[in-house]
């Protein structure tokens, strides 16, 4: 087969790009200090996919020996990110963040690197029911966290785990050291439990160490390698009632064959088919708050309904869920500058919907992604409903995020109605925010959040966070005008969630700032317990 001109070109460019780089360095365990074998250390070109580099290319990735050091050789000249690897530990920064890039040049000589990870957590214990009877096959669900926080407020780091025929558990590989909700349910098969009464009863959903609410639920805490033994979960006996009713189509006729789901926002689903006329039941749902979800395909387009039902005190009867076909929104981003000044580029940022009726662990169909093209936002396959909408990037300065509309209503509130594509989405910025820094004492590496004191802008978009320095210094550019609650505090793994950032005992310890339209604030934050 012949070259082309432009494939020999690349391998003689590649060919003399080599020289004979190196990347080199060890990867140890943050808490001993030893070298950790057989990490997989892999290189990425900043801004650039691996798929782009010459042919013949040799990837760029190693593994560490007993000692916990590697080498790669030879490199291409350029900037560079890296990403490890190792069974049982976890990088640091936690997964997701960002490596700092490090340069390979032909002047420079070998690179080293010096890398750290941390221990993976462990978690074991049992699953017993009411009497102390072990539970064989129940399924656990492990929530990062120390509050409960239902979605769309925040979408908690899950982790799903089974017992064995003994009722025993263990999770091995937590790879978010901190505080996690453990939860557990019964398999289908298991008895049901006694009841003193005609009231029919079954098992919960419960939370560690016996709850029902996860609002009561008490967090286990999970150190770097630290493991915990005897985490038992004792199921909680509620009482259970029957769910019935009816799906139809959008014309009000019967759904056969519909899929209809009642599940809780974590546990165990019910799951079954629509009979002919479109009728359902569920003869034996434990109370508490459900999401019922309905779906079936016509005409080549997938219908979805949800609602929210409360199952309490009484069997409910006569439900009536309607389909609905998707619809598209449109919308822009849109920004305000100062009176003569040229129009400025709309930002590039993520914006989504996110379905309060989704359920987190099964439902990417919940989450909806607005695509943009010079400012224009689509997005497609939005169902009726209450959403919360997001703008997941920040933009650079000097824009801020200042409103978020839809129609001419305001849709910053965690649950807006869209109910068709009558209404456009508006995301509006704007410029002459204002900057606030300052020094937190002890800060060491720690982060300085700033929170909306209106509730309603308590999330992505309006909330900010900055690193301290070495110094403990801050500074955030670009802030919108308002009052805020300022602290700062270190963490590992997740931390902007709703629940940590609405604790009352944290924002207690805040410190009040106020921001005002191109005024720079000097901030006294501190340093606060969690």
């Amino acid at each position: 087969m012949l070259l082309t001109r432009a494939v020999l070109t690349g391998w003689l460019l590649f060919a003399g790009a080599l020289a004979g780089q190196s990347v080199e360095g060890r990867v140890v365990s943050a808490t001993t200090g030893n070298g950790i074998a057989r990490a997989r250390v892999s290189l990425f070109p900043e801004g650039r996919d691996l798929r782009s580099m010459p042919a013949g290319t040799p990837a760029p990735i190693a593994f560490t020996d007993s000692q916990g050091r590697f080498r790669i050789e030879p490199m291409l000249e350029g900037v560079y990110t890296a990403r490890y690897t190792a069974a049982g530990y976890c990088p640091i920064p936690e997964p997701g963040a960002k490596t700092p890039p490090f340069a390979v040049t032909a002047a420079g000589g070998s690179v080293h690197l010096e890398i750290k990870m941390e221990p993976m957590g462990k978690v074991s214990g049992r699953v017993l029911d009411g009497t102390g009877k072990p539970v064989p096959k129940a399924d656990l669900w492990l929530l990062a966290g120390d509050r409960w926080c239902p979605p769309p407020r925040c979408f908690l780091l899950t982790r799903v785990v089974h017992a064995d025929d003994k009722g025993e558990y263990a999770l091995a590989n937590l790879d978010v050291a901190g505080a996690w909700l453990v939860s557990a349910a019964a398999p289908p098969a298991w008895p049901s439990p006694e009841s003193r009464t005609d009231q029919k009863m079954g098992w919960a959903l419960t939370f560690y160490p016996g709850v029902r609410e996860p609002q009561l639920a008490e967090p286990v805490n999970v150190r770097p390698g630290g493991e915990l033994w005897n985490v038992d979960i004792r199921l909680a006996a509620a009482p259970v009632h029957a769910v019935r009713g009816r799906v139809l189509d959008e014309r009000g006729n019967p759904a056969a064959k519909a899929s209809i789901t009642l599940a809780q926002v974590y546990g165990p689903k019910l799951t079954q088919e629509t009979e002919s006329d479109g009728a359902f039941e569920f003869p034996a749902v434990v109370e508490g708050e459900w999401r019922l979800a309905a779906a079936a395909v016509r005409n080549a387009v997938e219908m979805r309904a949800s609602q929210e039902v409360e199952v309490r005190g009484r069997d409910l009867e006569s439900l009536e869920v309607r389909l609905a076909s998707p619809f598209t929104i449109h919308g822009k981003i849109a920004v305000q500058v100062a009176e003569g000044a040229p129009p400025a580029k709309p930002p590039d940022v993520d914006v989504v919907l996110v379905s309060a009726n989704a359920l987190p662990l099964d439902s990417p169909g919940g989450v909806h992604p607005a695509e943009s093209d010079d400012g224009e936002l689509t997005c497609h396959n939005v169902y009726p409903g209450p959403y919360q909408i997001q703008v997941l990037s920040d933009a650079t300065a000097p824009y801020y995020l200042d409103s978020i509309r839809l129609g001419g209503r305001d849709a910053s509130a965690p649950d807006v109605a869209i109910l068709s594509a009558a209404e456009p989405l508006t995301v509006t910025y704007k410029t002459g925010g204002g900057a606030v820094r300052g020094t937190v004492e002890a800060c060491g590496g720690g982060h300085v959040v700033l929170v909306p004191e209106e509730a309603a802008l308590r999330r992505p978009g309006f909330l900010r966070a900055a690193k301290c320095d070495a110094n403990g210094r801050f500074e955030f550019q670009a802030v919108r005008p308002g009052e805020y609650l300022g602290f700062a505090m270190n963490w590992s793994g997740p931390m902007l969630t709703y629940a940590r950032i609405s604790d009352p005992g944290i924002l207690r310890q805040a410190t009040k700032v106020t921001v005002r339209e191109n005024e720079t604030t000097a901030a006294e934050i501190r340093a606060i317990a969690r």
